[in-house]
């Protein structure tokens, strides 16, 4: 019952970004409903001490956003998206908890089915830029940006990142892995984000050091050529090119990352008001007068886009998790990405498949300049959760099954 659940759970969610399935609210309240009777059925009679500790910044975590959740100014929405969230953790802590012959082949099960709608989605959004639909660009802070069949660039561009992991991490065959990668490289061109382009590359180092320790030296050695090679190509480019560039770097909004220092600098400015708790689990945005949802034009102010504070974003897990939960959450939330992360590099014999390494710091990476890791409302945030759980579940691995757990490399 957990592992088709949590294939169903991650599957739906991937469906449920693109704009012909999404904006069915009782679509989600429906799985994740069952995800959270699911989850506290197994925990319910699973519950020990050995297991609740390798999870206890989760646990803190969710007690810190309860605590606030009784002092914003909406507790009932704050505690329904809790409990989304919470249906979300309890499940993926669930799964990673499950026997390893039977979560290797639902693990295997569920990448490459995950891998394969993500690769659709990025080969139909390659074929609207193919044809110039219109209806595959959004006009944002002044300027064109490509988002596929999503309904905005920041999922798309998201997609398209994870969907490079999966033909990176998760397929052996090079010509295939090699297709898919510049299909997606050239889509995520054509969206302009900076944030998840580095983010590919953050993780995609990080996770082929950790996975792939025999390797190291041939990661080197493969990298700094490439990085020479872009070095050299980069300073002979043509005019042409240069302003090809020059549109993708936005080099006019680097000193202000696209206004999300106005953005930030606003939101923070107000923390002290509620230092302790924070504003209510995402309801953080609210702290701004004239609240946003994605961050102003470099030369703009805040009042330039204006929706309610329960749809907006801060473009920050990291901040956002402050105001929503102030210091004592965000220090749990900081937590469980410094625990997570040293799981996954201490026990790297018994690490998660390199698929879910790549989404772990592919999400934390992203989170600095996008809202990556927050509520369970969206696909990205919900594999960014259970990619969590499955790092933080290493602390229990050696003991329980042993270092036959995880494969050296990525499945066929």
């Amino acid at each position: 019952m957990i592992n088709h659940a949590i294939i169903t759970l991650l599957i739906a969610m991937a469906a449920m970004d693109l704009p012909v399935i999404g904006g069915r609210l009782w679509i989600r309240v429906l799985i994740q409903g069952l995800c959270l009777f699911i989850g506290l059925f197994w925990w319910a009679g699973h519950l020990s001490m050995p297991r609740v500790k390798a999870y206890w910044p989760l646990a803190i975590y969710l007690m810190t956003l309860l605590a606030g959740a009784i002092f914003s100014s909406d507790p009932l929405f704050v505690m329904l998206q809790i409990g989304s969230l919470l249906g979300v953790l309890l499940l993926s802590t669930a799964f990673a908890e499950q026997k390893v012959p039977t979560r290797k082949d639902v693990e295997r099960a569920a990448i490459h089915a995950l891998g394969t709608i993500l690769v659709l989605i990025m080969c139909a959004s390659f074929v609207l830029m193919i044809i110039g639909s219109p209806s595959a660009y959004q006009y944002s802070t002044g300027e064109y940006r490509f988002q596929g069949v999503y309904a905005e660039p920041a999922s798309f561009s998201a997609s398209a990142g994870l969907a490079i992991g999966y033909a990176l991490f998760g397929i052996r065959r090079v010509l295939l892995k090699i297709i898919i990668v510049a299909i997606c490289a050239i889509c995520l061109y054509q969206s302009g984000s900076r944030t998840f382009a580095g983010a590919i590359v953050v993780a995609g180092l990080l996770t082929g050091w950790i996975v792939y320790r025999h390797h190291r030296m041939r990661i080197l050695k493969i990298g700094v050529p490439l990085g020479l090679i872009a070095i050299i190509v980069v300073s002979t480019a043509n005019l042409k090119t240069e302003e090809l560039v020059e549109s993708y770097a936005r080099s006019d909004s680097i000193s202000t990352m696209t206004g999300r220092t106005v953005l930030w600098s606003a939101a923070l400015s107000r923390l002290p008001e509620r230092l302790l708790l924070g504003y209510g689990f995402t309801l953080g945005t609210s702290s701004i007068s004239g609240e946003v949802s994605r961050p102003p034009a470099a030369t703009g102010s805040l009042s330039q886009l204006q929706q309610p504070a329960s749809r907006a974003k801060l473009h920050s897990g990291y901040v956002q998790a402050l105001l929503d939960s102030g210091i004592f959450g965000a220090l749990a939330y900081f937590a469980i990405f410094a625990v997570a992360a040293w799981r996954l590099i201490k026990h790297e014999r018994t690490a998660s498949y390199p698929f879910f390494c790549f989404v772990f710091f592919f999400c934390a990476t992203a989170n600095f300049t996008e809202t990556m890791i927050h509520s369970a409302s969206v696909f990205r945030s919900v594999i960014g959760w259970t990619s969590i759980a499955l790092a933080l579940s290493l602390a229990r691995t050696p003991t329980m099954v042993g270092k036959s757990a995880i494969p050296r490399g990525p499945e066929k």
